[in-house]
């Protein structure tokens, strides 16, 4: 997966984590996020990160 760019968020670039992909409905896996993640990261809404 690349770089997305949200439109709701004025354009924003958005990069998720590395290594990043669906497991099954609403749990992800992947790398370690970094910062520039976050934004990525919000738009799916989790609950917990382990």
């Amino acid at each position: 997966m690349g770089l997305i760019v949200d439109d709701d968020n004025d354009g924003e670039v958005l990069i998720p984590p590395p290594n990043f992909s669906m497991v099954e409905d609403e749990i992800y896996r992947s790398g370690f996020p970094e910062l520039e993640n976050f934004g990525f990261l919000s738009t799916l809404n989790l609950r917990s990160i382990m």
